[in-house]
């Protein structure tokens, strides 16, 4: 008996089978279905092979980007290096000032000395403003591998998803089961496929959010948010699952609490269902707290918001009575694809990317997130937000080289140059 291994319409493999007996009706149908499970399977590991071929890609630019980086240090300390003989002339050239108007008998031999030292301090200028020239191309070529690489991540989560959207619907329906002619083995498979791709949609989103965040494509949009409407819709969100693992799920709010925060609202729900999630997720028995109070701005650790802001700063704490978090792995816990079950046998699934993104999007709305735990007692993040969210402030550009040699000429001091270096320095850094 040769019989084709098929996925919808696709010849995968061919299985040939022989007996000393005849094949009955029961092995015929039996053989039939095992033919389709088998051509799910297949077709599965095909699509992982292919993922892992992309995800291979991504490592390789990442990379090359990291690369571009460190050449791009090695350029910006030799700059430095630059500036520093730059000072050391122009402390030499006022030492030697002062001895000219001290003695008029060395005048010539001085005058001489300083059109010398002129002529190597314009050197230096030349050399600086062709390092910073060279500084600037390599600055416009990391913002456009950067600009690539989120295109790509964006083109190929929407290539990724288009197919990923219809395994998700016919393996829903496949569960369903609404015709009754699948085995509770098939259906237990397609509830896994379709579980398995919920989870890669996930994370798709997660990596794309994170690849806008990196590239400040991330956008803001300022609103007056109700607190009431907030905490209405996580309660609706993590009730059911709350009733589903026998957990308390409390939200409580302070009595001097303002009801109205100045942020964005798709942003702070964002943060919050993922430090809930984390929270549902480590916490086998014992209860879930939200607590939503005002800082005021006393608290020495709200000094930074409260100084940038110049507002009220209001607090998002979420408690719960999980596993807790080692202190050695509380700082990493925020750095992406890591968690602190990090072992290969660990217990609880997810990606590590969702505190990163929380971290890099309160840092947007212009707060920060703190952790406090205790292994095996429970952990508490907690979410410090301005009541008014202030937009960052902008930093100053460098005047245009070309248009200050015009106004300085070949003479241009060394004073100036260190203002460059400062200014191209903190541009930069942003």
């Amino acid at each position: 008996m040769v019989l084709p291994v098929l996925f919808e319409g696709e010849v995968k493999a061919v299985i040939e089978l022989s007996t000393f007996r005849t094949f009955s009706d029961t092995h015929l149908t039996f053989l039939d279905q095992l033919t389709e499970s088998i051509g799910i399977v297949l077709n599965t590991i095909e699509a992982n092979t292919r993922t892992e071929d992309l995800l291979q890609q991504s490592q390789s630019l990442a990379g090359e980007l990291q690369s571009q980086q460190d050449e791009l240090k090695k350029t910006n300390e030799q700059l430095e290096q630059q500036a520093r003989s730059l000072r050391e002339s122009e402390d030499l050239l006022k030492s030697q000032q002062e001895e000219l108007r001290q003695t008029n008998e060395e005048l010539q031999d001085k005058a001489a000395l300083l059109a010398r030292q002129k002529a190597e301090v314009e050197a230096k200028n030349r050399e600086v403003e062709e390092a910073r020239w060279e500084m600037e191309e390599k600055a416009e070529q990391l913002a456009l591998t950067s600009k690539y690489k989120s295109e790509f991540l964006a083109n190929m989560s929407h290539e990724l998803r288009t197919p990923l959207n219809s395994m998700l619907i016919l393996s829903r329906q496949l569960a369903e089961n609404a015709d009754e002619n699948l085995h509770p083995k098939q259906v237990q498979f397609a509830e896994t496929i379709h579980s398995s791709g919920s989870d890669l949609l996930s994370l798709i989103n997660d990596i794309l959010d994170l690849s806008k965040i990196e590239s400040g494509m991330m956008g803001i949009e300022v609103s007056d948010v109700s607190i009431d409407d907030v905490t209405e819709q996580l309660e609706r969100s993590f009730h059911q699952l709350a009733q589903d693992k026998n957990i308390e799920f409390f939200v409580e709010r302070g009595e001097e609490l303002d009801p109205i925060v100045t942020t964005d609202d798709k942003r702070l729900q964002q943060i919050l269902m993922n430090l809930l999630s984390n929270a549902f997720k480590f916490t086998e028995r014992g209860n879930v707290v939200l607590r939503i109070d005002s800082c005021g701005q006393r608290r020495k650790v709200l000094s930074r918001i409260a100084e940038s802001s110049g507002r009220e700063v209001i607090a998002f704490s979420v408690s719960d009575t999980g596993i807790g978090i080692p202190a050695e792995k509380q700082r990493i816990i925020f750095e992406a694809f890591q968690q602190a079950d990090g072992t290969t046998s660990r217990k609880y699934g997810g990606t590590g990317l969702g505190l990163s993104i929380s971290r890099e999007i309160a840092r947007l709305l212009g707060g920060e997130i703190r952790v406090t735990s205790v292994p095996g007692e429970g952990s508490t993040f907690t979410l410090f937000l301005p009541r008014e969210y202030v937009p960052a402030r902008a930093v100053a550009t460098p005047v245009a080289p070309q248009a200050q040699r015009k106004t300085d000429g070949a003479g241009l001091d060394a004073g100036r140059n260190i203002q460059y270096r400062d200014a191209l320095l903190l541009t930069m850094r942003r």
